[in-house]
């Protein structure tokens, strides 16, 4: 963890750049704590259900056929749930079952670009699951560490994809923020939470118990770090702390969500170095499961995530989108 947490903070500089560039794109003096998630501009183009089918069928295919006919199956099998009906609950997931039985997918598809890609990351979850399938019932799911890997993995490619084929610039610019923004929330902010949680109980353990205000103080310049100069966090923003379940009731579970989408972009960087090579390899990791240490399975495919540059490789990635940002802006 300790190499995740240096490669993280020692990058803030990455969600710096980019908040920077929205301050601008909102046109704001300033930046807060209200203005993070707000949209630039409309994220994408309407898409029918074949459309989106072909779009994400077609970035597994290119990737691997054998990968492409897995996901196919949620479709011509009727393993997903996508239509938008009165009492549905919103969001999507992947319904994992047991290793003899298939996965189910569920969606809310609304006909938008960004359908596609919460698409191709809840099939994701479902090819890991499928191919996970020979081991037993207590390996056959990966640990949260690994269970983001084949979900994101597969969005990048999908979003590639979409990339490589559209043409709007601000469209592609719409895009990229949403991106940017989804990952900062998971890589950079929750390893902000981490040292906050770090921060708190080697206090907890020199000095006592800490007053809500203090929590507040060590909050505030924890999660203050990740975005410098380029957005300001509001005296308001220091009792946020209180709403986060994970600190009370599940301390130390927060790294775990940097590390699954790190560990998966990193490995997506590993495959646009070494190419079609790495397809048979990345294959059989998923089918591994929980059946082996993430640290064992990781370093079959050639890499070692306690190499700090392991993770700066996934961070390479998001300091790219963020080039792309800057240029399109």
């Amino acid at each position: 963890m300790q190499a995740l947490v240096e490669a993280v903070t020692g990058r803030y500089d990455v969600c710096v750049r980019y908040y920077r560039v929205k301050k601008k794109l909102l046109g704001v003096g300033e930046l807060h704590e209200w203005d993070r998630y707000a949209p630039i501009g409309e994220a994408g183009r309407d898409l029918t259900w074949e459309d989106a089918k072909e779009l994400v069928l077609g970035a597994y295919r290119r990737f691997s056929k054998r990968a492409g006919d897995l996901v196919e199956d949620f479709f011509n099998r009727g393993w997903i749930d996508a239509p938008v009906i009165p009492g549905k609950a919103g969001g999507a997931y992947c319904m994992p079952v047991t290793p003899r039985h298939h996965p189910y997918v569920m969606l809310n598809f609304t006909g938008k670009l960004r359908d596609a890609l919460v698409m191709a990351h809840e099939l994701g979850h479902g090819l890991h699951d499928r191919l996970a399938s020979k081991q037993h019932i207590f390996d056959f799911h990966p640990p949260l560490t690994l269970a983001e890997t084949a979900s994101v993995f597969g969005e990048a490619l999908t979003f590639d994809r979409i990339m490589s084929e559209e043409n709007d610039p601000k469209v592609r610019l719409a895009m990229l923020c949403t991106q940017c923004e989804d990952a900062f929330s998971t890589v950079f902010r929750q390893v902000a939470f981490n040292r906050y949680e770090d921060a708190c109980h080697t206090i907890r353990r020199k000095e006592g118990e800490l007053a809500a205000e203090q929590l507040g103080e060590v909050f505030q310049e924890k999660l203050q770090a990740m975005f410098g100069d380029s957005l300001i966090l509001t005296d308001e923003h220091k009792v946020w702390w209180s709403y986060v379940s994970h600190f009370l009731h599940t301390p130390g579970y927060v790294y775990a969500y940097a590390f699954g989408n790190l560990l998966a972009l990193s490995i997506y960087h590993r495959y646009l170095q070494v190419g079609p090579s790495f397809v048979d390899d990345y294959l059989e990791f998923l089918a591994a499961g929980g059946s082996t240490r993430p640290d064992e399975l990781v370093r079959q495919l050639g890499m070692d995530i306690t190499d700090p540059g392991f993770w700066d490789a996934g961070l390479k990635i998001l300091d790219g989108m963020v080039s792309e940002v800057e240029r399109l802006a």
